[in-house]
């Protein structure tokens, strides 16, 4: 297997916010087909936030109204609380603003980065984010949140997430590459 070389002007470099100059993100983000798609996410999002993130001194001794939702329950491109968080009602309360609502869509931003689902309502629980997890609301006349959260987990969007992501050891994604997703 020869060596692969990607010649790229400085400039390129240097007009990106991160200054990123590895190969994966060259390749996918430069010179593949994603630099001549014309829209972008922020093109039809309303919302986009960040989860909060809690103590241990949050967590409830027993089951609670109140489940704090983390990476792991991302599963199959679902939201899986079989193994839940739960929060105590003090810290549910106090992230009242922060609660997942209906057609919310939820991506990892940590860890698995990339990991989407489309939250449809399902739970009677009061269900808030991790630090790790960001939710984007999109304006629902322009694209649906269930077509957008199938893109998000398609074989594509997962190469996109892999050449933006940083980190050695604990992968992260910039809210600045989920707000510029093609």
């Amino acid at each position: 297997m020869g060596l692969k070389i990607i010649k790229q002007p400085f400039t390129n470099i240097a007009n990106d916010n991160f200054l990123r100059s590895d190969f994966s993100y060259v390749d996918i983000v430069e010179n593949n087909f994603y630099k001549k798609m014309d829209r972008r996410l922020a093109d039809y999002l309303t919302f986009l936030e960040t989860g909060k993130s809690i103590k241990k001194t949050d967590y409830a001794e027993e089951d609670s109204e109140y489940v704090h939702v983390v990476v792991k329950n991302i599963r199959y491109n679902q939201l899986d609380i079989n193994d839940a968080l739960f929060i105590n009602e003090e810290k549910g309360e106090f992230l009242s603003n922060f609660r997942l609502q209906k057609n919310d869509i939820v991506i990892a931003i940590s860890s698995n980065v990339g990991a989407s689902f489309l939250y449809e309502g399902e739970s009677d629980l009061n269900l808030t984010l991790s630090h790790y997890l960001t939710r984007v609301r999109v304006n629902e006349a322009k694209v649906l949140p269930k077509y957008l959260t199938y893109y998000l987990n398609s074989k594509l969007m997962k190469q996109y997430f892999r050449a933006t992501e940083t980190g050695k050891t604990q992968k992260n994604l910039s809210k600045w590459y989920i707000r510029n997703l093609p």
